[in-house]
């Protein structure tokens, strides 16, 4: 089995089918360098870079999955079970911030990525007996994830959860997503903003939820009557923003601005919007959420919600440490802060 040492780290190549999809398989099929899959995997990519889009489609196209084991530390393994490669820019901070704190307190790092095969996935992290502990980013099968935890005692740490299971008593990571909602949509009713769009995230997340009730909560608190019409539902990714941008200008009565639920959303909504020859912000302000470093290059940059995901990483890494060494953690549920960061895709309603 081909083995890629960096930073610590050990990458694994395993394929859940009959079948093993290599590194080099994906460069191949991608006719993209082994180091720029090396970076995608890691991480170390960049949104614009057609390289690593290449990269990303060969890895969906072959359903690849990764398996990367820490390098034997002498405290322990942490298990982390990360999203799709196609969410890297939003893990990468966390991963980050995870990264970081394991290697300060002399842990290992386990990670593997979702996909279709993310049951197998998940009894790899857990069947593994030297992982302490599990970090969960963007958790899916959450009743499967407790039956695995339960029966190989082995504690978890959700990060941005499910909202239709009880996690009570369950660690959480999460930041204030309904009052950073409140924050930008009340931003643009100062504006003088009365139509405003919203794209939603995907609904099974405690977080899209959140998100969505804030948004309402400004409205009502404003005395804006909620208009479903004005809601589109997205999945955090690029062109379900796209197909909202379409849909939300094409009302007979279009938005004079929109906020998504993340920044790749809103940059397909403004991708939509100049393509129509709308300005923005002049015919349309837009609004994200995360503060990808993507949103701070283009023109016009964007106005957005800014996420403190090395932040959410450490707070992940702490909890998990604590219970997996019997300590009860001074607060079970942590929710961190965001910032509004104030650009150039907002301005005043001209309509």
């Amino acid at each position: 089995m081909l083995q890629f040492v960096t930073n610590n780290f050990v990458l694994e190549e395993i394929k859940m089918s009959t079948q093993k999809v290599t590194i080099q398989d994906i460069a191949k099929e991608a006719d993209a360098p082994v180091v720029e899959v090396m970076r995608v995997i890691f991480g170390q990519n960049n949104l614009g870079n057609d390289v690593h889009n290449r990269i990303y489609r060969a890895m969906e196209h072959l359903d690849y999955v990764s398996i990367a084991p820490g390098v034997q530390k002498a405290t322990g393994q942490i298990g982390l079970i990360a999203p799709t490669v196609k969410e890297s820019d939003y893990f990468r901070g966390i991963f980050e911030g995870i990264s970081n704190s394991a290697n300060a307190h002399g842990y290992g790092i386990s990670v593997s990525l979702h996909n279709d095969a993310v049951r197998q996935n998940l009894n790899a992290i857990f069947s593994d007996d030297k992982i302490h502990g599990v970090i969960i980013v963007v958790p899916e099968a959450l009743d499967e994830i407790v039956e695995y935890s339960r029966a190989s005692d082995k504690p978890f740490v959700l990060v941005d959860y499910n909202g239709d299971d009880d996690i009570s008593n369950i660690p959480t990571v999460s930041v204030n997503n309904r009052q950073a909602m409140v924050q930008a949509t009340q931003h643009l009713i100062n504006l003088g903003h009365e139509r405003i769009g919203f794209v939603t995230g995907r609904m099974q997340l405690i977080s899209a939820q959140e998100r969505l009730a804030g948004y309402r909560e400004a409205l009502n608190d404003a005395g804006i009557a909620y208009d479903a019409d004005l809601v589109t539902h997205g999945d955090w990714m690029r062109p379900s923003g796209e197909v909202a941008g379409h849909a939300l200008l094409s009302r007979a009565v279009p938005p004079t601005a929109v906020i998504a639920s993340n920044d790749l959303m809103a940059l397909g909504v403004m991708t939509v919007a100049l393509e129509q020859g709308l300005h923005v912000p002049q015919d349309l302000s837009i609004i994200g959420f995360d503060d990808i470093p993507l949103v701070s290059s283009i023109s016009p940059t964007l106005t957005t919600i800014r996420q403190p995901l090395i932040e959410i990483g450490k707070a992940a890494f702490n909890l998990i440490k604590d219970v997996a060494n019997g300590k009860a953690p001074d607060n079970l549920n942590v929710e961190l802060s965001t910032e509004f960061v104030l650009r150039e895709s907002t301005a005043r309603a001209n309509r």
